[in-house]
């Protein structure tokens, strides 16, 4: 384009040199006189045209237009004018192009570094999930182990009961059967003797039932304790990782 308006005003500033060397043809100045003389293709009087056998040649002399040269000068500092005009406006356009593409390339530079962040969070949060996966069996384990040892410890205090009640079931018998040794210690102190030992060896064995059942209840509550405090720090690391889902 820029091309193109360079040869133009080349022509242009090479016409009014032309005008300048040949003498104008008057074409008239009114109507009458056909101010645009239509008949400048015909043949003048002076001059002599070849015809070939194609038909019509041009003069041998050029026909230049009877115009000002101030009005061509005007014309070609017009189009002068015209170019600086189309130049700063190419020039304009090449700046904001150039412009934009800067903005592209920044644009695309700050779309792979958002990508890049975007897939280093994403593997954060796999390794995150993992660990909290992980965390999440390790409770699950840990809790079933605790309900194990609950229900264990529950079965046990349950047979250290019914051994209580047995106990006592035997102590009572125990006595009743030494309110029937006294009857007969009139008659045999050996007798008597022997049911004494029986009974305190009866004794012991019951207090030991009794310290085994304090010992198994025990251990029963702190186990209830221990399943309460899992299950409220199980609770816990839930919604830590719920919330961190979120």
């Amino acid at each position: 384009m820029i091309s193109k308006i360079a040869v133009l005003i080349l022509m242009l500033l090479a016409i009014p040199s032309t005008a300048f060397a040949l003498e104008p043809i008057y074409l008239g100045s009114g109507h009458s006189d056909q101010a645009i003389n239509l008949d400048a293709g015909a043949k003048q009087p002076n001059q002599n045209y070849s015809y070939g056998r194609f038909g019509f040649v041009t003069p041998s002399m050029p026909q230049p237009m009877a115009l000002s040269p101030h009005m061509m000068i005007k014309q070609t500092e017009d189009l002068l004018d015209e170019a600086q005009k189309a130049r700063d406006e190419a020039m304009s356009a090449r700046d904001e192009a150039m412009s934009a593409r800067d903005e592209a390339v920044s644009a695309r530079d700050e779309a792979v570094s958002a990508r890049d962040q975007a897939r280093a969070q994403y593997e954060e949060a796999q390794v995150l999930l993992a660990k909290i996966e992980k965390s999440e069996q390790i409770v699950g384990e840990l809790q079933n182990k605790t309900e194990a040892s609950t229900r264990a410890a529950a079965v046990s205090a349950s047979q250290a009961e019914n051994f209580l009640n047995k106990t006592e079931e035997a102590c009572s018998q125990m006595k009743s059967m030494l309110l029937g040794a006294r009857t007969y210690a009139n008659d045999s102190a050996l007798y008597a003797s022997q049911a004494g030992s029986y009974f305190n060896l009866t004794q012991s064995t019951y207090n030991k039932t009794v310290v085994v059942y304090s010992r198994s209840a025990s251990d029963y509550n702190n186990m209830t304790l221990l399943a309460k405090e899992i299950r409220s720090n199980y609770d816990s690391i839930r919604a830590m990782m719920n919330q961190t889902y979120l």
